[in-house]
């Protein structure tokens, strides 16, 4: 893999959205995580990777038929939580074929993660929709469920509390659609619904997640 890797890039085709190192730079490191999932959207499936270069440091790669692109992050997540790997699992979030990639960044009482996706040729950073409680990617007291309508692919951020007897969850929702490359909010909603109405707005409700 790494020969591999090595020559790609001596070979200018390594697209390394953070930073790109030369062959000689590139050392021997613990793979975490390889994943077969279709990322570039091509109906052929990709090899993904997470790649561990210190406690905090990780690279996130991703190996087609024809290059290797990554990108470098750091996580405290596995200390955090006592964890392995900050993988978080490949699934399909936006209207773009092709699936993204997901990494937990650190962890409390929820996390806060990474989502990555491929354009143009490479691995980039997908920015995060709006969001009632925290800005950016972030699992815990918010919650993400996402949805295709009319041919439009929309996600709502949520942010709901129960009362005394958990019978009713009170809170806020957020509703983006995909447009233009990217998450465009379009309306915000207080809500109170039961338990089973509340049930999709909990964790990460946007298909099978691959790990």
């Amino acid at each position: 893999m790494f020969r591999r890797l090595a020559a790609i890039a001596v070979g200018a085709s390594l697209a390394l959205s953070l930073t790109t190192l030369p062959a000689q730079a590139i050392p021997i490191t613990t793979v975490l995580n390889t994943v077969s999932v279709d990322v570039t959207g091509d109906g052929v499936v990709d090899t993904v990777e997470v790649i561990k270069y210190s406690d905090t440091k990780y690279l996130l790669q991703v190996t087609t038929a024809s290059r290797i692109s990554g990108v470098f992050f750091t996580s405290t997540f596995p200390g955090d939580w006592g964890e392995t790997s900050p993988w978080g699992g490949a699934v399909t979030i936006d209207k773009v074929k092709g699936a993204e990639l997901m990494v937990y960044n650190w962890g409390g009482d929820g996390v806060g993660f990474s989502v990555y996706t491929w354009r143009s040729n490479a691995l980039v950073s997908e920015k995060a929709p709006a969001a009632p409680l925290v800005k950016g990617w972030y699992l815990g007291a918010q919650g993400y469920r996402c949805f295709t309508s009319h041919g439009r692919r929309y996600i709502d951020v949520s942010n709901l509390v129960a009362n005394a007897s958990s019978t009713v969850w009170s809170g806020k929702i957020f509703r983006s659609v995909w447009s233009g490359g990217h998450w465009v909010k379009i309306s915000t909603r207080k809500v109170k619904l039961t338990t089973a109405k509340a049930d999709p707005y909990f964790g990460f409700n946007c298909g099978t997640i691959t790990k």
